[in-house]
């Protein structure tokens, strides 16, 4: 069984409006709360060099009434800067930490695993340094992104 109706959360394309005025300022007011509802809760797939919100609510231990938003902030990242500064305080919890990059032929992800223990790259984020350690036989880093998605205070 097929539906006309939008799935969950998704903004219906086409709207037909009452000819009755009271009911088409409802129609609207129904529609742009709505909107404003599912474009708030998407999350926003911007990678950028600066700090950003991503778009994600995650819940709140301490109450149920508060979300805590996401951040996003992207560092371009070679064999030359396998240690940098991320530049950002108040971290309470680090969501996503992982990237990708190439050794100029073949494409890896980050942290990258593989079944010679001493070709594998490990990432750690500290309090105020990201650290790319590298095993003896791991590929060159030629070219990559690190990302590093967050909660902070």
């Amino acid at each position: 069984m097929t539906s006309n109706l939008p799935p969950p959360d998704f903004i219906t394309q086409n709207t037909t409006y009452s000819q009755d005025e009271s009911q088409r300022l409802l129609q609207h007011t129904k529609f742009a709360a709505d909107a404003a509802r599912y474009i708030n809760t998407r999350e926003i797939a911007l990678y950028d060099l600066t700090e950003l919100q991503t778009g994600q609510q995650w819940f709140n231990p301490t109450s149920n009434q508060v979300k805590r938003y996401g951040f996003r902030k992207t560092f371009s990242i070679s064999d030359a800067s396998l240690t940098f500064a991320h530049g950002i305080t108040g971290i309470t919890l680090c969501t996503y930490i992982g990237g990708a990059f190439t050794d100029g032929t073949n494409f890896y992800p980050l942290p990258y695993v593989s079944v010679t223990l001493a070709n594998q790259i490990q990432v750690v984020v500290g309090p105020a340094n990201v650290v790319i350690t590298k095993g003896a036989g791991a590929p060159a880093i030629s070219s990559g992104v690190f990302v590093l998605e967050y909660l902070r205070q």
